[in-house]
């Protein structure tokens, strides 16, 4: 009994380890990503901060109030970035010009503070 409860945890942790492994931490890897991001629209204003522990946190603002916030792990893969279980649409990946950087998601540019 013990040795087919080893296998089946074997199992769970190759299994673990392969589902993973298909998506990017946005880690101090990824140092593209990591930073205080800041993007606009006519009506909201928003704020990505990544930190280099792989944790990072939305915020979207509408009227001077908080209209949607998601905090937790970050990752990135597909031309998605993924904040907790929160999932954007990457446009444009984190790019230099000059000394400016910027990326695009879901249509709004985000520019590196």
């Amino acid at each position: 009994m013990k040795k087919s409860a080893l296998l089946l945890l074997f199992v769970a942790i190759v299994a673990g380890g392969i589902f993973t492994s298909c998506h990017k931490t946005v880690d101090k890897n990824a140092t593209d990503f990591i930073g205080t991001w800041v993007g606009s629209s006519v009506t909201n204003n928003y704020q990505i901060i990544i930190n280099d522990d792989g944790t990072g946190t939305y915020t979207k603002y509408a009227l001077l109030t908080v209209s949607d916030t998601y905090s937790g792990k970050v990752r990135y893969y597909d031309n998605t970035l993924q904040i907790d279980k929160q999932k954007f649409d990457v446009n444009q990946i984190p790019t230099i010009n000059g000394t400016i950087w910027s990326m695009q998601i879901e249509s709004i540019v985000y520019v590196k503070q």
